[in-house]
């Protein structure tokens, strides 16, 4: 397949790098050169500078003869414009934009949109289903999480999750209560044997510091 990809970070350049792998004739957009150092040495595809609304970039892409454009770079309405150019314009068969949230399907109804927020979610419930430290590593907007899991003890029963002392780079996303996973609003009280999904930003110092590339 001829496939254009928008976005060289590291979502676009996972999708792009396996793409390639499976011999496909992959073409990566991106307007920051750099971030193509985040491709395999072995991608054989085209990689091109520049932002993926612009016709001529698009068209040196090849997106008049492409067979599936994907949008996911770390600007929404980028994903959802170009996407909706190379659907309407130029009339690719299947288009995909990568999104924060979901909404807004009805005006992008043409358009196959990706939620970050249940790709991340769907992988964690799927990957924490048992008590232990997991090495889940996901990044998010240039944040790199790593997700494990803590059986709560009776020190903790009964504490409210709004009581609990954590640091700031750390977060619970959840929790597994019989086997059903919960989300964690700051009112809930923990029982024993519940297992607390906590997420830890690996990069937050250096992010916070404008020192981490996404």
């Amino acid at each position: 397949m001829q496939i254009i990809v928008a976005g060289c970070e590291k979502t676009g350049a996972l999708i792009a790098n396996t793409l390639s792998k499976e011999n496909n004739d992959v073409v990566v957009i991106d307007q920051d050169y750099e971030n193509f150092i985040n491709l395999d040495d072995s991608f054989d595809g085209l990689k091109l500078e520049g932002v993926p609304i612009d016709f001529d970039i698009l068209e040196e892409a090849g997106i008049e003869t492409c067979d599936a454009f994907i949008a996911v770079t770390s600007n929404e309405n980028l994903n959802l414009m170009s996407c909706e150019i190379a659907k309407s314009m130029f009339g690719v068969e299947r288009v995909i934009a990568l999104v924060g949230n979901r909404g807004g399907e009805e005006a992008f109804k043409d358009i196959e949109l990706v939620c970050h927020t249940e790709l991340v979610f769907d992988s964690i419930r799927s990957s924490l289903s048992s008590v232990g430290h997991v090495a889940l590593n996901t990044f998010i907007n240039g944040y790199e999480f790593e997700f494990f899991n803590i059986e709560v003890d009776e020190d903790d029963d009964g504490k409210l999750i709004g009581d609990i002392e954590i640091k700031e780079n750390i977060n619970i996303f959840g929790i597994l209560r019989s086997g059903a996973f919960l989300y964690a609003p700051p009112n809930l009280k923990l029982q024993i044997k519940d297992v607390l999904i906590v997420s830890e930003c690996l990069n937050y110092e250096s992010k916070r510091q404008g020192g981490i590339r996404t």
